[in-house]
């Protein structure tokens, strides 16, 4: 089975805040995950972020399939977001540990309508206050329903 490579900031780095130490120390499994995971064990952390990753991909897919099916994709404004990005094993760090760039950068998809909407492409960041779950809303189409 493959497994993903580790990121290239894997290591804490040397000069890291003392901030974040206390941060890891508020749950005893942020600590053991630092100190105990094997190389092996990090990777396979990542392979089950990515698989649920793409568990939610495809949900994505579903409802994109059935706005298609319905024929209102073409006017339906989609836009994905999250409350926060994960660590995903940089500076041996999982889920929003702290505040690293890793975990504050929140990933963002828009689909616009094209009738309303000139299409462009944006890269960038943002980032959010809430602290509620994942995010997926759908202004029009399929009724204002998801199934």
């Amino acid at each position: 089975e493959f497994l993903p490579p580790l990121p290239f900031n894997h290591m804490p780095a040397e000069d890291e805040p003392e901030a974040i130490d206390f941060l890891i120390n508020e749950r005893g499994f942020r600590r053991l995950a630092r100190e105990r995971y094997t190389e092996e064990q990090w990777r396979l952390h990542r392979h089950a972020y990515a698989r649920l990753t793409e568990e939610v991909d495809g949900q994505i897919q579903t409802v994109i399939d059935a706005l298609k099916s319905s024929g209102k994709f073409e006017n339906t404004v989609i836009i994905l977001t999250s409350d926060h990005g994960d660590m995903d094993s940089a500076h041996k760090l999982e889920h929003k540990s702290v505040f690293y760039e890793e975990c504050i950068r929140v990933p963002m998809l828009v689909k616009a309508c094209r009738k309303r909407f000139a299409a462009r492409r944006t890269r960038g960041s943002f980032q959010t206050g809430s602290t509620a779950s994942a995010r997926f809303w759908i202004t029009r189409g399929l009724n204002g329903r998801l199934t």
